[in-house]
């Protein structure tokens, strides 16, 4: 389980609770010291020196801290394991080789102090190696200590190393496929727009990509790795090719990459959710199917939102008959089905059995009649000589003190009413 899911998986567990109890509401600093709580012990140094900031980061600010600290141990596990040239294996622990030529003979006095002469082959049948435990030899000429040292050293050491790479990602992820996979096979960098957490705004140094700007009066500048300075020109719209609309992005000539801000869409009340393969921008986080914006895929270490193959979840996967039902302005099963079968309208796909499942609430609001009331011919000649009652039922929440039903009174002669809360 990733940073973002777990966070996500806290976040609905103390709505929930706090739907049940609304006076019991958990609190965001509550929610914080839970979240703390069930960390992996290897956050434990980075969540220490959190608590030591002067002015304590806020949940969203907390859970883009330990994201991008999660992301930063993937990448050093993945540049250790996966490193071929000779800087990275020089990392490993090598092991002593074992030469033939000097342990083949254990007769021959030059070889060691360790070593006998064949005058001492009786002494030496009686030395007990304490490495193996076999007769002949001792402990520094044993073949097994330098058979492992030459084969086996850097495996023990190898795999220390991807230990300690994964310390932040949870067993399911290390059970899982790798998820340093390649999804995309190349970035366009004129088009795609690198996902940046580190961003305070969209970037772009292709004017070409805006439907309207304004030339821009602040004094902001943009630094690059190379120091290199890049005044903002521009500030206006961006629509990507795909549709979705970025406001305030900044028009920075020089930049040879496109930069998706997270805080800036954070802001605008969405939720970025990092996972092994994409990455996703939903509206809400009421459920993991919630309502996807936007849809990026990984390519090595970078997150990408390419337009060529970006999608709204949505249009693209739920393609079935209540959907089309609702689309279709509620039309009947009939009608529906030859639509489809006789493909009367374009666009539409091929969904092959029309049912809808369940009972369409929107039909039951929009097409359900009621008869009208029956004129009275009864009159009232005095006070309370007739009562009219109703009940009303409240098809949402109950209200602050619990109540759900109002029942009403109302005297036929005076038109006096009563009220009463249940």
């Amino acid at each position: 389980m990733s940073i973002s899911e777990y966070f996500l998986k806290m976040k609905n567990l103390c709505a929930e609770i706090s739907s049940l109890d609304p006076n019991e509401a958990i609190s965001e600093a509550k929610l914080k010291r839970y979240i703390i709580r069930g960390l992996r012990k290897e956050y434990n140094p980075f969540v220490s020196s959190l608590q030591g900031w002067a002015t304590q980061p806020t949940l969203v600010e907390f859970e883009n801290l330990l994201s991008n600290q999660e992301a930063l141990a993937k990448q050093m596990a993945e540049c250790s394991i996966s490193g071929k040239d000779e800087g990275e294996e020089a990392l490993l622990t090598r092991g002593k080789k074992w030469d033939p030529k000097k342990t083949k003979n254990y007769g021959r006095a030059h070889e060691g102090e360790s070593s006998f002469s064949k005058n001492d082959a009786s002494r030496r049948k009686n030395v007990k190696c304490y490495r193996c435990g076999k007769m002949g030899h001792i402990k520094r000429d044993c073949r097994v200590k330098i058979h492992e040292g030459n084969v086996g050293s850097k495996e023990p050491e190898r795999k220390q190393v991807k230990d300690w790479g994964s310390c932040f990602v949870s067993g399911d992820a290390l059970e899982g496929d790798s998820p340093n996979v390649q999804v995309l096979a190349s970035i366009n960098y004129q088009k795609d727009w690198i996902v940046d957490s580190g961003c305070s705004h969209h970037l772009t140094g292709d004017k070409s990509k805006f439907n309207e700007f304004v030339h821009y009066e602040g004094n902001d500048a943009i630094v690059t790795a190379d120091n290199t300075v890049h005044p903002v020109v521009n500030e206006g719209v961006v629509k990507m090719e795909d549709g979705v609309t970025l406001k305030s992005g900044y028009h920075v000539p020089g930049m040879t990459k496109n930069l998706f801000s997270v805080s800036q869409v954070a802001d605008a009340g969405n939720y970025i959710l990092f996972g092994p393969h994409d990455v996703k921008i939903m509206r809400n986080l009421r459920s993991l199917d919630a309502d996807v914006v936007h849809h990026g895929k990984r390519v090595k270490s970078l997150y990408v939102l390419s337009a060529g193959d970006s999608y709204v979840e949505k249009t693209s996967k739920n393609n079935n008959a209540s959907l089309w039902h609702a689309r279709l302005a509620h039309m009947g099963l009939d009608k529906m089905k030859q639509i489809f079968s006789k493909k009367l309208v374009d666009g539409v796909p091929n969904i092959g059995e029309v049912k809808v499942g369940g009972v369409c609430e929107g039909c039951q609001l929009g097409k359900f009649h009621r008869l009208p009331f029956e004129d009275s011919k009864s009159r009232s000649k005095k006070p309370l000589d007739l009562i009219h009652t109703d009940i009303l039922v409240s098809n949402s929440a109950a209200s602050y003190s619990g109540y759900r039903y109002m029942l009403l009174f109302v005297d036929d002669y005076t038109r006096f009413s009563w009220v009463y809360f249940l």
